[in-house]
């Protein structure tokens, strides 16, 4: 609870609803693979009755594939994404145009404003997935559409107005999330992101009913939000 409870208690001051937030998010991580169910034998020789969890063979593989990822190397994203609600779009820009290279990035803030965001993030995922469970399929597309826009965009202003007082700001969002990307902010290369991309596209684009829709694109914002709250977890 230490990471859910600061953000979950600006939404609610029940205990009960905040436990749920947590069973969310321990869902999440269940099945995206991050987690597994381990039974420990008894002194007898017998299976626990208690269901313990251990780390899945998912997060090791995340694991070891973030050790080896370069992050040195500008990938443009360069794929249109779905627009909608006059949601200023982020990732429609070239993230390869120059930036300042000696810079001041404020890992304090930074860190909170993350944890702040990813806790909303869930929040809003959480939402999708009940949708999705109410076969509620049209309201399902509707809270995803934009979602993935909007948690960098809110992202980005939270950091660079507390950091105002720095030497550093980022004068395009393109820059921010690019020097995320390359500098291990973020459990995501330029290359994650633009897979990201195509896949959300390709959900609202293609000729599948809604139900098939909306089941693809929840599993998306599931994996997405479970590889934050790891990285939060580690970093």
């Amino acid at each position: 609870m230490k990471y859910i409870s600061p953000r979950a208690s600006k939404r609610t001051s029940s205990i009960k609803k905040k436990k749920t937030i947590r069973n969310d998010i321990f869902q999440i991580l269940l099945k995206q693979g991050y987690l597994e169910e381990s039974h420990p034998p008894m002194a007898s020789g017998r299976e626990s009755i208690r269901t313990s969890y251990k780390v899945g063979d998912h997060y090791q593989r995340a694991l070891d594939d973030e050790a080896q990822t370069k992050m040195n190397q500008s990938i443009n994203i360069d794929v249109e994404v779905i627009e909608g609600n006059g949601q200023y779009n982020p990732f429609n820009v070239n993230i390869a145009e120059e930036y300042p290279e000696e810079i001041y990035f404020n890992d304090s803030i930074y860190r909170e404003e993350l944890l702040d965001k990813t806790g909303d993030l869930t929040l809003k995922c959480s939402k999708i997935n009940a949708c999705y469970q109410r076969q509620e399929f049209e309201k399902t597309l509707d809270h995803g559409k934009n979602l993935m826009n909007i948690f960098f965009t809110n992202l980005y202003n939270a950091y660079t107005q507390k950091a105002r007082a720095n030497k550093l700001k980022f004068d395009k969002i393109s820059h921010f999330i690019e020097y995320l990307a390359k500098n291990n902010k973020i459990p995501f290369t330029t290359s994650d992101l633009r897979d990201y991309i195509k896949k959300i596209k390709h959900i609202f684009s293609d000729d599948s009913n809604t139900e098939i829709k909306a089941y693809r694109l929840n599993e998306v914002f599931s994996e997405f939000d479970a590889k934050l709250w790891r990285y939060l977890d580690h970093h």
